[in-house]
């Protein structure tokens, strides 16, 4: 499951989350392919869009006799909107990324002028 931060769940299996280096918005780029069922395409750009934030939730269990348990993974630095992909049967992918380190410096030394000249 899906849990963003203002409480908008989406049902997807954690075994349809997959990491890796993509090229994604101009950038290779660190991201998360997430297959996602029964939904639309409006639901998906109304919620994976830049900047937001969401968890992945899973039951893991640690062996077979054991209770099984909810693992809650912050996915907070996927912030940059991929494509969403529609597999024309209720199923959608959708890519989100990390911003790059140049991104990140960009984004700090403009936060650092703005502090300098009193904005």
């Amino acid at each position: 499951m899906i849990v963003f931060k203002d409480g908008t769940k989406v049902v997807s299996n954690s075994g349809n989350v997959i990491g890796k280096k993509r090229y994604l918005r101009g950038a290779d780029r660190d991201s998360l392919e997430i297959i996602i069922p029964n939904t639309t395409h409006k639901e998906m750009t109304a919620l994976f869009c830049d900047g937001a934030q969401f968890s992945i939730t899973a039951i893991h269990k640690e062996s077979p006799d054991s209770e099984p348990r909810e693992v809650t993974h912050d996915q907070f630095d996927y912030v940059v909107a991929g494509d969403i992909i529609d597999k024309r049967d209720g199923t959608f992918v959708v890519y989100m990324g990390r911003k790059t380190s140049e991104e990140i410096m960009s984004e700090e030394f403009a936060a650092f002028i703005l502090e300098q000249v009193g904005g």
